[in-house]
């Protein structure tokens, strides 16, 4: 078994490496010398797609990071309810079935018990499994996405945290003023 280290040198701002299929459909990366504002210089991966921008890992942290400035927006609307939605999600633990030698446990959802729920985060392809036959309508997940939505739960559930504490306050009210009238 060899082991070959690939070194590809760019120009900054160029992009190094490029995968292009059969349509002509492109992933692109390369890595560039960047100025920020809180973290000073240092070098970013940034990934594209059709030689539009979509991502970036961070140098400082390893983060990945997400396109999400308004000005590349269009049609934002505001998310429907979706704690009552979130509470029929069941956690789960299980093993994976393939490449998992070790039988280790993982942690997540099933994607077939999601996708009623939110069917934008559940997507189907076909997964070329290597060693065995293709599954031709697998599902897969964005649980990316799934930090928004908890985000929009809590919101809702402090809405309803702020409407029973309105209700007991004039409950108490309302004994303190029958304690009274009763002396």
């Amino acid at each position: 078994n060899p082991f070959f280290t690939i070194e590809v040198y760019q120009p900054n701002g160029q992009k190094a490496f490029t995968l292009v299929d059969a349509y002509n459909y492109r992933w692109s990366m390369g890595v560039n010398w960047i100025n920020t504002l809180n973290n000073g210089m240092g070098m970013v991966l940034d990934l594209y797609y059709n030689n539009v921008g979509k991502s970036r890992f961070q140098y400082w942290d390893g983060n990945l990071i997400v396109l999400s400035d308004e000005r590349v927006k269009k049609d934002i609307q505001t998310f429907e309810p979706v704690l009552e939605k979130l509470k029929k999600l069941k956690t789960m633990r299980y093993e994976m079935i393939r490449n998992n030698p070790q039988h280790k446990k993982s942690v997540g959802l099933i994607a077939q018990d999601v996708k009623p729920l939110f069917p934008q985060m559940v997507h189907q392809v076909v997964d070329h499994n290597r060693t065995g036959q293709p599954i031709n309508d697998a599902l897969v997940m964005d649980y990316s996405n799934f930090g928004v939505i908890c985000i929009k739960a809590l919101q809702e559930q402090e809405k309803e945290i702020l409407e029973l504490q309105q209700q007991k306050n004039a409950l108490l009210v309302r004994l303190e003023q029958l304690e009274k009238a009763l002396e």
